[in-house]
């Protein structure tokens, strides 16, 4: 060969080049998928072996065997027995309660009539949205809902759950629930989640008037509902009523004002044998001692709470009580005095929702849920005007017509923000005002950001409250003891905690958690 005109071996063609970049890439993959595989096999169980397959959430039949199943695990735990058919609940005389009366104008017209005396008007249709997730708050909701009922002399034609929630347990609870109503309570479930579906899959109905009711309401007045409906009929031109809610960020400033709220600071030394647990009948705030500590402690200030139980995280809280210090001179530096108009401190903070819990059992056990009432009455209800500033939504009152023909707004948050369109928005658009109605009482446990009052023994006592009076001998369907019944202590203040029974005899279930709507037609 001629050296002298062979060309550079970069002049080489590129065919040539890559042909061999795929053989070598080629072989790399096929030597990684073969070792891959040979450290599968020789690798031991689990990791290799695939667990029994989970049953689609819609395939879960309730009223068979619920399998629970964890990863490597093969236990089978047996649902618990179907519930015997809900009875009625009494329901105390309504305006019987320090403060209650409600005046109105009489008139001749039978709506007005009704309304003004607080007796359900014939033909009028009340029905219930529960805003449903966590079976552990709602338990203690559902004994008021059944009292609401129409068939226990209350408000409530019926109960609709929207359930927001994939969990398998909330939802049996529920289903478990909705089988033994009769056909009062109806559960509507979603195949999205999120507020906007709420909405679209449970208001139907244009000539019924919707009471949307957050799952961790844990108190209802009895004449809350009424009140909260006549306020609306006599106000045609308000958009929505809001019950007075404690523990609201917008209202906890106007009860701080109003001298509602009651001085009470936490028990940085817990008594754990002395706290409120299920069944033990502790609810009362006279029970309690007298707060003992040092007085130049400010528990508004918020950052430093934990180390006032001398630990570095609010997780590291001990569960503890809040003790009342019987004297309101103390009120300046309890929690509740960082509250403001905005509301902001209230939301994020869980110390001042204990303190207004604590405040409300006082005024409960006293009979002076008056105090929360406006001192004025116009002969429509004592309201508040909100004038387009923001409230929460744990208990408010619509007419679905409202709800339907301004679906596009409620659900047009970007951030699915319901709360905001229908307090702030809509208000602004459509010159409606959002009223509270001071004499409708009901009690929110928590938001998001108070995620620590479970530090508290709070939740234990709306559980013992309501099951000593409101579902006494019948019993709250505890989700955490699912095949027990409570009995109410026969002396609650000095009872120990009473042993769960076993149920009563339990019946098939009826078959009433899935049904079909009637269509817009049918009620118009």
């Amino acid at each position: 060969m001629n050296h002298k005109y062979t060309l550079p071996g970069w002049t080489y063609p590129r065919s040539g080049r890559i042909g061999r970049l795929a053989y070598f890439a080629t072989v790399t993959v096929v030597a990684l998928f073969v070792f891959s595989l040979a450290y599968v096999y020789v690798e031991e169980p689990p990791f290799w072996k695939p667990g029994p397959p989970h049953a689609p959430l819609d395939d879960m039949d309730t009223g068979s065997a619920h399998i629970m199943v964890s990863p490597g695990s093969s236990h089978v735990e047996p649902e618990p027995s179907p519930l015997p058919p809900l009875s009625s609940l009494p329901r105390p005389p309504l305006g019987s309660s320090t403060g209650s009366s409600h005046n109105t104008n009489s008139s001749e017209d039978d709506l007005a009539a009704a309304v003004s005396s607080l007796h359900k008007p014939e033909g009028l249709r009340v029905v219930g949205i529960i805003f449903y997730g966590r079976r552990d708050r709602s338990s203690i909701l559902e004994c008021y809902l059944r009292q609401n009922l129409v068939s226990s002399g209350g408000w409530l034609d019926e109960v609709i759950f929207a359930a927001n929630t994939d969990n398998k347990e909330d939802l049996a609870w529920l289903d478990r629930v909705a089988d033994a109503s009769g056909g009062d309570y109806k559960v509507v479930r979603m195949e999205e989640k999120g507020y906007g579906n709420v909405y679209e899959a449970s208001f139907k109905e244009r000539n019924t008037i919707y009471v949307k009711i957050d799952d961790d309401v844990v108190f209802i007045d009895p004449q809350a509902i009424p009140k909260a409906v006549t306020t609306l009929i006599n106000n045609p031109n308000a958009l929505m009523i809001s019950a007075n809610v404690v523990n609201s960020p917008a209202l906890g400033w106007w009860h701080y004002h109003s001298d509602v709220a009651r001085s009470y600071k936490p028990e940085l030394a817990p008594n754990e044998t002395a706290l409120a647990s299920r069944g033990n009948g502790a609810w009362k705030t006279s029970e309690l001692p007298t707060w003992s500590g040092d007085h130049d402690l400010d528990f508004t200030n918020f950052e430093k709470f934990p180390s006032y139980f001398n630990v570095d995280k609010p997780e590291d809280i001990p569960k503890h009580r809040w003790l009342p210090t019987r004297n309101e001179t103390d009120m300046y530096t309890t929690s509740i005095a960082a509250t403001n108009a905005e509301g902001g401190p209230h939301l994020t903070q869980w110390e001042i929702g204990a303190q207004n819990h604590y405040g409300f059992f006082e005024h409960l056990e006293n009979n002076e849920l008056g105090k929360y009432f406006l001192s004025k009455d116009y002969g429509k209800g004592t309201i508040w005007n909100m004038r387009g500033y923001r409230l929460s939504i744990n208990f408010i009152v619509m007419h679905g017509s409202d709800v339907l023909d301004y679906m596009d707004i409620i659900t047009g948050h970007p951030q699915g923000d319901d709360e905001h369109q229908l307090t702030v928005e809509m208000p602004r658009l459509l010159r409606r005002p959002v009223l509270v109605e001071s004499q409708s009482i009901v009690s929110h446990f928590s938001y998001g950001p108070q995620r620590w009052l479970h530090k508290t023994d709070i939740m234990e006592r709306y559980f013992n409250y309501a099951n000593d009076n409101v579902c006494p001998e019948q019993s709250l369907i505890d989700p955490l003891n699912p095949d027990k019944t409570w009995k109410s202590p026969s002396n609650p203040a000095t009872s120990p905690q009473s042993s769960p029974s076993s149920a009563s005899t339990t019946k098939p279930p009826l078959s009433s958690r899935f049904f079909v709507r009637r269509s817009l037609e049918d009620n118009q």
